[in-house]
């Protein structure tokens, strides 16, 4: 795990896609969260990449799934990595439903079930 946060700074800066999917459709968000680098997981969560093709700035999307239907919370191994990905889910929210608000429109919290969270989980 030591320099996993270097190195993904660095891939990023390189435009490297931090959504890109392995073989078992699981994304470096993913593979950080099951390694348990917390730091390396905070760099892809609050990163922005640069799509070259087209300009376009986007970061890593915690909400994607593996072959199995899983989501990176649902994978991580540390309570530190499930605790950054749900901190980064309420910031965009929280930011989504201020733009909401601005035009008049309220936008309600999704169940939790939809980034890969579970009632067994709860417990």
């Amino acid at each position: 795990r030591a320099g996993a946060a270097s190195c993904c700074k660095l891939l990023i800066q390189g435009h490297a896609d931090s959504n890109f999917k392995d073989s078992r459709l699981r994304t470096p968000a993913m593979l950080a969260a099951i390694a348990g680098s917390s730091e390396a997981l905070q760099v892809l969560l609050y990163t922005k990449c640069v799509d070259p093709n087209v300009g376009r700035y986007f970061e890593a999307d915690f909400t994607l799934k593996d072959i199995q239907g899983r989501t990176a919370v649902k994978l991580a191994s540390t309570w530190e990595c499930k605790r950054l990905i749900w901190r980064r889910y309420l910031e965009k929210w929280a930011l989504k439903s201020a733009a909401m608000k601005a035009v008049g429109q309220r936008l309600a919290l999704p169940p939790l079930e939809t980034v890969g969270h579970s009632r067994r989980e709860q417990s």
